[in-house]
């Protein structure tokens, strides 16, 4: 396509820009391949595999055309220009990978490409390649709205720096690009093989948009719950740091017996209870108003030996945020029950008794 062609179609579609309107935030190329270049561009992803030795190109040709039952054709002339021809011998084995791989990687070595037009896969040179170019709209409202305007400036960078970057007009490539702000879209005049890279990486960055969409609401949330509301969560403490009874932690900031076992302390959260006992608790975490029952959890019976649950409860207040608990005057409390820890405190906190648990291990 001559500049002038091109010049006159872009003008064309400037008429046709309230037509394509409704289609913004679309996440395909328009106008779509007819029948026959949608079957070819469907093939190219298909598996593929091949065997040969020294035989000639046009013989390849012919097998890859029965095998994908698709129209591929050489480009004599170009070949020709070129010094080659379609009896030019191949030598390649390969299984399990792409018909477009296997293409790039036959191709490369003969200096050739291929590229998708008038209804065939025809291979030809690349410099023959170049020239055959066409012209596809791309809707991508979705990619370039900001809170302050659309920006077209960066994807268009992204896509020239990112997709063979010398096959565009600034810097003397054949290739060209222009942004229509009104039907929010780009008119890529591009090669096929050019056009088909274009479309991944747009795919692969709307994808990563939807994934950090999914984060933001959990993100949010997590945000909210970081307030000073309190939570009841049970931390169940692993049997052998019970058994057998080790002795206390002297009333304040303490670590486990050098002998306690190096694995993660299972956790588990439920909402508050009349009477926590040592039932299993449920995964929701809920708001809790308050656990009831008076002193320390931590404080051992005269009538049996201190445990490591008694230890932990009475220690963690002293040494996670203690003006946030009963025994200072703030709302948490921590108390040892069996082999477990209630505890009810702000997400902020129990994250920090979780990482003490972890380094306890």
């Amino acid at each position: 396509m001559s500049k002038l062609q091109h010049s006159a179609w872009l003008i064309a579609l400037a008429a046709l820009s309230s037509a394509i309107a409704p289609l913004r935030g679309a996440e395909s190329s328009l106008p779509p391949p007819n029948p026959n270049e949608a079957k070819i561009l469907a093939a190219l992803d298909d598996k593929t595999e091949l065997e040969f030795v020294d035989q000639p190109l046009n013989d390849v040709i012919e097998y890859l055309k029965s095998r994908h039952e698709i129209e591929i054709q050489l480009d004599n002339k170009a070949l020709a220009d070129a010094g080659l021809g379609s009896d030019t011998p191949v030598t390649k084995n390969i299984k399990g990978i792409s018909l477009e791989s296997a293409l790039d990687l036959i191709l490369g070595e003969l200096d050739l490409t291929y590229t998708v037009r008038d209804e065939v896969l025809l291979i030809t040179t690349k410099t023959a390649a170049k020239s055959m170019l066409s012209a596809k709209i791309y809707p991508v409202a979705d990619l370039v709205a900001t809170p302050v305007g659309d920006d077209y400036q960066n994807l268009i960078e992204m896509i020239t720096s990112s997709v063979d970057p010398s096959a565009w007009d600034e810097v003397g490539g054949p290739g060209c690009i222009t942004e229509f702000r009104n039907a929010h879209a780009l008119v890529i005049d591009q090669t096929s093989t050019v056009h088909r890279q274009i479309e991944r990486l747009l795919a692969a960055v709307r994808d990563a948009r939807r994934a950090q969409a999914a984060e933001e609401p959990k993100q949010a949330e997590d945000e909210v719950k970081d307030d000073e509301t309190l939570y009841v969560q049970v931390y169940r403490l692993p049997a052998a740091w019970m058994h057998p009874p080790r002795r206390g932690m002297g009333g304040g900031a303490g670590r486990a017996p050098s002998s306690a076992p190096r694995q993660a302390p299972a956790t588990s959260t439920a909402p508050a209870k009349d009477k926590p006992g040592d039932k299993p608790a449920p995964k929701n975490v809920h708001p809790q108003m308050g656990m009831g029952g008076g002193g320390m959890g931590g404080a051992a019976s005269s009538s049996r030996s201190v445990s490591m649950a008694d230890q932990l409860a009475a220690a963690i207040p002293g040494v996670i945020a203690p003006e946030n608990w009963d025994v200072s005057g703030g709302a948490g409390a921590i108390r040892a029950v069996g082999d477990t820890l209630i505890v009810r405190q702000t997400r902020p906190v129990h994250r920090e008794i979780r990482q003490l648990l972890e380094q306890l291990q």
